[in-house]
């Protein structure tokens, strides 16, 4: 696969995600082929361009290819492994998607939170939506921290003072939970600890805030705010900006991907882009063009924003919800003339207006 030619790619690290990025979406740009042989850091991988092959890939029983103690360190139901990790996500997803019915709640904390959808602002209301407390001071404070310790965490893992400083910050944070929340209500009912709560509650903002934060900067570039944030347009702008640009597995036995191809041994480091798979020519008509009207597009297999399989993203009708509830939020701004790639947080993938460059 990928005819023996190697790309050379940054690693997986958070430090070294802004490189990987770049590289990923250089001018020069790599081959548009099914397969892609690539080094990514110090390991061969392969780089699946193909809808088809990436979905294959995500049905299989591949693991993620981010280290498992760096997992298990952050807290939450994405460290656990077999049954106890499918009934955890089973659990979680139930909580969430029983949130994603809450948008006059998260509505009210948009409301409250200063700056209501923007940056600085996005994690502390996620935080608060699924705690079912109020944006305060206190909870904004903890939220950045949180996603201050857990970051240096994920690269560190077992770090002790990172640890320490973690258990602190979910012990304030344990203190302002409450039964409003739809997500807490749901957990407690099958049989959740407060403790465990708090431990997915930490988890899932610092997962989440950065792909919200970035699809609203892009939302925002597009021109789709108030009105204009439709089902339609926050379903192409998922497609055309993915925030969730980077999928990364290594497969546990030997996977086949597709009828033409050999089978894909095992321990084989395997990468894909949503963000390149969205802009495949061969797989979209005008990629480039942002398209409310586009058909089908939810139905196509290489329309991925929240990837798919067994650890595909939980909320995807809660992102999709705080999406577009966030941008009914803003008042009418006009599409930007030109718009250029960039990500927030060093993570995750958004457009902003070609004079800005950073996020």
């Amino acid at each position: 696969m990928g005819g023996g030619v190697f790309y050379a790619l940054p690693g997986l690290t958070f430090a070294e995600r802004p490189q990987l990025f770049e590289s990923l979406l250089s001018d020069a740009g790599l081959p548009v082929c099914d397969y892609l042989s690539v080094t990514v850091g110090t390991r061969q991988a392969l780089l699946l361009q193909s809808g088809p092959a990436v979905r294959a890939l995500l049905s299989s029983q591949a693991r993620k290819g981010r280290p498992v103690d760096g997992l298990r360190s952050v807290g939450g139901y994405i460290g656990l492994s077999n049954e106890r990790f499918r009934v955890s996500r089973s659990d979680v997803v139930a909580a969430v998607r029983a949130t994603a019915r809450d948008m006059d709640g998260l509505r009210a904390l948009l409301a409250q939170a200063d700056g209501g959808a923007e940056s600085k602002s996005v994690a502390g209301v996620l935080m608060a939506h699924l705690a079912g407390t109020d944006v305060t001071a206190d909870l904004l404070e903890i939220a950045e921290r949180t996603l201050s310790a857990l970051r240096s965490l994920a690269d560190n893992p077992g770090d002790g003072r990172c640890v320490e400083n973690v258990g602190l910050l979910g012990n304030s944070l344990q203190s302002m939970i409450t039964t409003r929340s739809p997500f807490v209500r749901e957990l407690r009912r099958r049989g959740w600890s407060w403790q465990d709560i708090k431990a997915d509650t930490m988890t899932l903002t610092f997962a989440g805030w950065a792909s919200l934060d970035a699809a609203l900067r892009s939302g925002k570039s597009l021109g789709i705010t108030n009105t204009r944030a439709t089902d339609a347009a926050i379903t192409e702008l998922l497609r055309i900006a993915p925030p969730g640009w980077l999928i990364t597995r290594e497969t546990v036995h030997s996977t086949l991907l597709s009828r033409d191809a050999d089978p894909v041994p095992a321990g084989t480091l395997m990468i894909a882009s949503p963000w390149l798979l969205h802009r495949n020519p061969r797989e979209w008509h005008r990629p480039n063009e942002f398209d409310v009207g586009r058909c089908h597009v939810r139905r196509c297999t290489a329309y991925l924003p929240f990837g798919a399989g067994s650890r595909a993203c939980p909320a995807t009708a809660y992102s999709r919800s705080f999406l577009r509830t966030a941008l009914e939020s803003l008042p009418l701004v006009a599409q930007s003339s030109s718009f250029v790639p960039a990500l927030t947080d060093g993570r995750s993938a958004c457009l902003i207006p070609l004079e800005r460059t950073a996020v």
